[in-house]
């Protein structure tokens, strides 16, 4: 009756149709998501219809100060650095593994342009001998363990294997990255629409919009949360990063079906070679 899932597939299932329109407004505890997050959620949910914020975040990545150097992480360049072959880790996924590549040449995570895409795959094969392994739960734990020097990691994920490894920092490139939003929306299938909207106005609710983010560690929208944080949490940039770190970062869009299959026909070159 509620799905939670991330931009660029909410704007897929909504394409698709398979979306309820749904007025947030009705809400009781939908005032407390922040106007800045509505606005994130316009890039693929235009008018604010179907989807409401849940957490967001940043891709970037997560080091070990004792073997990389904080001025060599500022550049997604690192991930090409013959320095740090075998020790660097990379996004087990499509869309995040090629931020690296586009970002690096100055182009758009949204890109369709086949050739832009081509040259990022060139990129990544040509990166591939200096990569440990594809991963996504796991980069944290390898972090965590000394197993890696460099990890592209969403931001969360970076916080919590910091409170287990004091050598770990995190950083979101200077070339920029994604911002992500997941969100909660009511499928077309939803059989128990009343109960599902209390559902999604519990967790928007002070009280338990806090103790998730206790749990979490992913950004909150919700600025009733975000007003009761310590300082320590409201100044952590790997958390709430600098708006000057947003102004460079894209959310992800549905590229349609066509850029799908292409995509897909990259990464399976990749993951073969």
């Amino acid at each position: 009756d509620v799905i939670i899932t991330s931009e660029y597939m909410v704007e897929k299932i909504i394409l698709e149709g398979e979306v309820l329109e749904t007025d947030f407004s009705e809400l009781e505890y939908g005032g407390n998501i922040g106007q800045t997050y509505w606005d994130f959620c316009k890039a693929f949910d235009p008018d604010n219809k179907y989807a409401i914020p849940y957490f967001w975040g940043t891709l970037g990545l997560l080091y070990n100060t004792t073997m990389v150097d904080e001025e060599a992480v500022q550049s997604w360049d690192v991930c090409w650095d013959e320095t740090y072959e075998n020790n660097i880790i990379m996004e087990n996924s499509m869309r995040d593994c090629f931020v690296a590549p586009l970002k690096r040449m100055g182009e758009s995570i949204n890109t369709k342009d086949k050739d832009v895409l081509q040259q990022a795959l060139d990129q990544l094969l040509e990166q591939k001998p200096l990569v440990q392994a594809y991963y996504v739960d796991q980069s944290r734990d390898a972090m965590i363990s000394g197993e890696a020097a460099i990890a592209q990691i969403y931001s969360g994920d970076a916080t919590v294997a910091m409170e287990y490894n004091e050598d770990l920092n995190y950083v979101v490139p200077a070339e920029g990255s994604n911002i992500w939003i997941d969100c909660a929306f009511l499928p077309k299938t939803c059989q128990h629409k009343e109960e599902a909207m209390k559902f999604i106005d519990f967790l928007c609710r002070e009280d338990v919009g806090l103790a998730n983010f206790e749990y979490i560690y992913y950004a909150t929208p919700n600025d009733a949360v975000y007003a009761q944080l310590d300082e320590e949490y409201k100044s952590d940039h790997t958390i709430f990063p600098e708006e000057e770190v947003l102004e460079k970062c894209e959310v992800f869009t549905y590229l349609g079906s066509e850029m799908d299959s292409y995509y897909n026909s990259l990464w399976k070159e990749l993951k073969a070679n």
